[in-house]
């Protein structure tokens, strides 16, 4: 393989990645607006909550970054499929003690906080419950959306890198 013929898979895969790096901040943004902020837990004020916990996202970024080049590889080689099944499958199991821990704190909910005669119900839980499961439940929320955009940034890329061919 020649430099040439390199030139539109690097345009197509730089195309995802740009695009990738300009609609993370709206994304991740859009899909936390949807969903409304709770107030911070105990312990933590509006300021730390915010800055240290809801707005960190280096991790998220770089696993973005790694989709977008792992489908954007998957979608432009011939017979590269099992490439992107593969990487979902790994995200699916890497993430699954979240979902298990998320799918506990709302059997939780549901069987103790709920119950006529809780003590709990109807009263605003100072605990930071709610505040945790929103942030477990944004997590899965930017994990499937952000997967989805990535997938579709990559079959663009591979769109216009197609085009450059």
């Amino acid at each position: 393989m020649t430099i040439l013929e390199t030139v539109p898979m690097l345009t197509g895969l730089a195309f995802t990645l740009v695009v990738g790096q300009m609609t993370f901040p709206w994304l991740i943004l859009r899909v936390e607006k949807l969903r409304g902020a709770p107030p911070p837990p105990p312990g933590f004020d509006a300021d730390t909550w915010n800055t240290r916990v809801i707005a960190q996202r280096g991790g998220t970024v770089w696993i973005g970054r790694c989709d977008q080049i792992i489908f954007f590889v998957a979608f432009w080689l011939p017979n590269a499929w099992l490439l992107a099944g593969a990487w979902l499958t790994f995200k699916v199991v890497s993430k699954w003690e979240s979902w298990r821990y998320f799918g506990e704190l709302t059997k939780w909910w549901r069987e103790v906080v709920l119950q006529p005669g809780s003590p709990s119900l109807g009263k605003d839980l100072s605990d930071g419950t709610v505040s945790w499961l929103w942030l477990v439940g944004s997590s899965h929320a930017t994990f499937v959306i952000g997967t989805g955009a990535n997938v579709v940034l990559a079959l663009l890329g591979v769109g216009v890198g197609r085009l450059v061919q």
